[in-house]
């Protein structure tokens, strides 16, 4: 026990010194928005029900292409979806990006049983989010406790009441930048490689209606 947090507590301080002294901008890759999941809380499916739609889902060799010759530099790259070990070759692309030197973060309910094969390095953060309505709490303890022995590693409990209004989701939505990733500059790249400014216009791009996600109905 002791060892263990002897080993979070120094993870824990080089990541943060890594994310405090890079420069550059950071990227907030959605690689897809499927999920394995159907929570009726979820922020995704404002405001009518549904996931985001993908107009087209980018491969493996694009994602890196576009990595590669990104205009500006990367500081850190924060992976999501949906759930984003659902992309075939999500798994691949993480473990590339850290070989290539970033700094990583990777937003999952940990379903996925193939998560320790992520490269071992003190750049890549696991943001672990439980979902309670997903009624797989000893899994997903089991499969977390497992994964604090060899990354850092963050958890997350979702509350059926986190998304209860428009509003509730307007503020988290707002806040989830200054909240996991300090630096203001972050741009956000969708499942076809399309650039927003926003966690905004992202959404309200790839949902089928085509409505603002907080227009009045």
């Amino acid at each position: 026990m002791v060892k263990m947090l002897i080993k979070t507590k120094f993870r824990n301080l080089i990541y943060r010194i890594l994310i405090k002294t890079r420069r550059g901008v950071g990227l907030n890759i959605v690689m897809t928005f499927a999920c394995n999941f159907n929570c009726s809380n979820c922020g995704l499916k404002i405001p009518n029900n549904e996931y985001p739609k993908e107009k087209h889902r980018a491969s493996l060799d694009s994602w890196k292409k576009f990595i590669k010759e990104f205009p500006l530099k990367i500081k850190d790259v924060a992976i999501s979806g949906g759930e984003p070990t659902l992309y075939p070759d999500a798994i691949e692309f993480i473990n590339w990006l850290i070989d290539e030197g970033y700094i990583v973060s990777v937003y999952t309910n940990l379903s996925n049983e193939n998560l320790l094969k992520f490269r071992r390095s003190l750049r890549l953060k696991i943001n672990a989010t439980y979902h309670k309505e997903s009624g797989k709490r000893d899994a997903w303890i089991e499969r977390y406790n497992r994964l604090r022995k060899y990354y850092k590693i963050n958890s997350y409990q979702i509350e059926h009441n986190d998304f209860e209004f428009k509003s509730d989701t307007l503020n988290l939505l707002q806040k989830t930048d200054t909240i996991n990733h300090p630096q203001k500059n972050r741009i956000h790249v969708g499942p076809d490689l399309r650039i927003f400014t926003s966690c905004f216009d992202k959404m309200n791009y790839y949902k089928k209606d085509k409505r603002s996600l907080f227009d009045n109905e």
